[in-house]
């Protein structure tokens, strides 16, 4: 017995190393199945992280079209805006390296490219197709309120392109169907006989201040004029929760309209207030003569930030006359106007001007208006103030910018 047990013969060592050889097989073949595996997720995670650059550029091109909507050529974007890019049109580089600075996101081998283009009218423009619409300009031409995004995301040396259809949304300004709203109001002409402000029945003008309740009692500090300068009769009421005549979100869209046509003026006032939309941020405007603001388009919207505005001579005014009064009037007289004897007026009219539209003034400010009206110097004199709606209620402006159902799609890269 002991002689077998010392015996060297047979398959154990033999069996051994086979079981060794499948076990270090099956092993490697994990490892390999391991190392396959991570591979294809880091393929597949960088993908996407091509894919959300791309989408991250698409999304900050269409917050610049929200700000700054192209309707001219002269507010046209830049033919195409990279991530070395600078244009205040395009998207901020710095702002974008923030958002995807993961360790995909190597900055030797990371860029985008992004183009604006108008669409093409018409059913073949609902549908993209990359040499069309490339050639066509960058900004709205057709004036239809919609346009292309192209957007190139680069990760390596490959790269993601995605496009998608903008709509700008129009939205109406829907002031207070008012000729006027003001802090206070009061006329400069003791003369009943003379019309200063037109309206139409049931269309009040409005004053923020407490007049005691009555539509009639219209002689005091809040409501000064004489029976018969409105037209209807006494149509003005106090409505003390009367806020902004136009909501903030608006004005400043409103402000970023006029920046874009040219008509944003950071002091002083043009000397001519004609436009769509012009802004004065800080200005006392005047003026006078023989003029005629808005001509034939006869609608615009003239907006004081800062400062005030008085109309005299025989100016006629078609639009919408707007004062944020951010220099406060009403509670303070710094900035403000002297007429007939109240020193809280923001905007005055003297003379013989007619506004056809509405006069709009924020805050405790106050609205001086008429000391000729209708029974002026001339016999063909109109109120001062003509509330007219089809000039009021047309004014619209953009407000933001989204991609339209269904428009968004990825396009096979070159």
């Amino acid at each position: 017995m002991i002689r077998r047990l010392r015996n060297q013969d047979g398959y154990a060592v033999a069996t051994a190393m086979i079981v060794m050889s499948i076990m270090l097989m099956i092993g490697l073949a994990t490892l390999s199945f391991a190392d396959s595996e991570t591979d294809s997720s880091n393929r597949e995670r960088i993908h996407e992280s091509r894919l959300n650059l791309t989408e991250g550029v698409v999304a900050a091109e269409i917050f610049q079209m929200s700000r700054s909507w192209p309707t001219t050529a002269t507010q046209q974007y830049p033919d195409s805006c990279t991530d070395s890019s600078s244009q205040a049109l395009c998207p901020t580089p710095a702002q974008l390296k923030a958002q995807f600075n993961g360790a995909d996101f190597k900055p030797s081998t990371t860029n985008w490219t992004v183009k604006v283009r108008d669409d093409v009218v018409g059913t073949s423009g609902q549908y993209y197709d990359d040499p069309t619409v490339t050639a066509r300009p960058t900004y709205d031409e057709n004036a239809n309120g919609e346009m292309w995004v192209r957007a190139e995301g680069q990760l390596g040396e490959k790269k993601r392109v995605v496009v998608a259809r903008v709509r700008v949304e129009k939205r109406p300004l829907s002031p207070p169907k008012a000729p006027f709203v003001a802090g206070k109001f009061n006329t400069g002409n003791s003369a009943d006989s003379k019309v200063i402000v037109q309206t139409t029945p049931g269309i009040y003008g409005v004053v923020r201040c407490d007049n005691g309740g009555s539509v009639t009692d219209h002689t005091g500090d809040c409501i000064d004029y004489g029976n018969g300068q409105l037209t209807p009769t006494n149509m003005v009421k106090s409505d003390l929760n009367a806020g902004a005549a136009i909501p903030p979100g608006l004005v400043d869209s409103l402000k970023q309209m006029a920046i874009k046509a040219g008509t944003y003026y950071a002091s002083g006032c043009p000397a001519d207030p004609s436009g769509e939309v012009v802004w004065v941020e800080n200005g006392n405007c005047s003026y006078n003569g023989n003029m005629t603001v808005n001509g034939t388009s006869k609608q615009g919207i003239f907006i004081v930030n800062n400062g005030t505005l008085a109309l005299s001579g025989s100016v006629t005014w078609w639009g919408v006359i707007y004062a944020l009064n951010n220099q406060n009037c009403g509670p303070t007289t710094t900035g403000c106007l002297n007429y007939k004897g109240y020193q809280d007026n923001v905007i005055t009219i003297t003379g013989t001007p007619t506004v056809h539209g509405a006069i709009f003034v924020d805050g405790e400010g106050r609205l001086g208006i008429g000391n000729s009206g209708s029974s002026g110097n001339c016999a063909n004199c109109l109120p001062n103030l003509m509330y007219d709606p089809s000039v009021v209620l047309n004014i619209t402006a953009y407000g933001t910018a989204g991609i339209i159902q269904n428009t968004w799609r990825e396009l096979v890269s070159g």
